[in-house]
């Protein structure tokens, strides 16, 4: 369950070459720190903010706060690219660092950054006693209240286990965490939706193979197409090959721009447990390249 958004403007603050802390606020009982510098002869802009959530939110029940940043350079100059950003702030302390290019070069940019941060309990109405949910899941000892039918929509493997255990008042359902499954629920949950970033896409896609979610697949291909993932490019390529993502793989092998790219990625330790599909869009890459 979402609470009240809690959003921040910063000051507009200078980068220099060395790393160093830009701005420190507290907002709503969550401290942010922020940190910039140049990096490689400045042909990048480095930007990292660290997260302290407070004893006060974890006293109140809130499990983990979902963000989103948008970061400006000043008008004038536009040393940067305007870009942004998702994340999940979980435990006492998180960090996200993201790399751009420099376009100016100059000794020193200002920049700004907009913050939002969205207290989730995940185990409040989600799971709640309710006249919409008509099973009960135990994961880790805590009874979860769930919709059968919605379940049973979302998932062959709950459509099966429904089926099978039909007289059965609780199900148990091991080898996951709690946070863990209310993270994938939370993914198709049209009332506490939590869209998946960088740090979420491995354990995402490992659950939904478990328990045959294609929708969620769907959500992991559009953050990894449209927002501005972290991710390396044989990261991409291998989770794209390993899923099934065809639009995903087609994208990512159209942003190979040099042989010396593709090269690397055909001689990397992840490319013999690639499908023969995908050896072959990179081998057929290389060739084009060589022409």
């Amino acid at each position: 369950m979402s609470e009240e958004v809690i959003k921040f403007t910063s000051p507009r603050k200078q980068v220099k070459e060395e790393f160093k802390l830009i701005d420190t606020q507290k907002i709503a009982d969550v401290r942010i720190q922020w940190f910039g510098k140049f990096t490689k002869n400045r042909e990048k802009i480095m930007f990292c903010w660290k997260f302290f959530p407070g004893d006060k939110l974890q006293n109140e029940g809130i499990d983990f706060l979902v963000g989103h940043i948008k970061a400006y350079p000043h008008p004038t100059y536009n040393d940067f690219e305007p870009f942004e950003f998702d994340f999940n702030v979980n435990g006492a302390e998180h960090k996200e660092t993201r790399e751009y290019e420099y376009l100016t070069k100059n000794d020193w940019c200002c920049a700004t950054y907009e913050c939002e941060l969205t207290p989730f309990r995940l185990y409040g109405n989600m799971f709640g006693a309710s006249t919409k949910h008509d099973g009960v899941l135990v994961v880790e000892k805590k009874k979860l209240n769930v919709s059968k039918a919605f379940l049973s929509y979302h998932s062959d493997f709950f459509s099966d286990l429904f089926s099978r255990e039909a007289h059965s008042k609780d199900i148990p359902i091991e080898g996951v965490t709690y946070f863990e499954f209310g993270l994938l629920i939370s993914c198709i949950h049209p009332d506490h939706t939590v869209f998946p970033n960088d740090e979420t896409v491995s354990k995402l896609l490992s659950l939904a193979d478990r328990f045959s979610m294609r929708a969620v697949y769907r959500m992991v291909e559009h953050h990894l197409l449209h927002s501005s993932s972290n991710m390396g490019i044989r990261e991409v390529i291998k989770t794209a090959d390993q899923y099934g993502m065809k639009e995903l793989m087609e994208k990512s092998i159209s942003r190979i721009t040099s042989t010396e790219k593709v090269m690397d990625l055909i001689q990397s330790a992840e490319f013999p447990e690639l499908s023969a599909e995908t050896k072959a869009k990179l081998m057929d890459c290389m060739a084009k390249m060589m022409r």
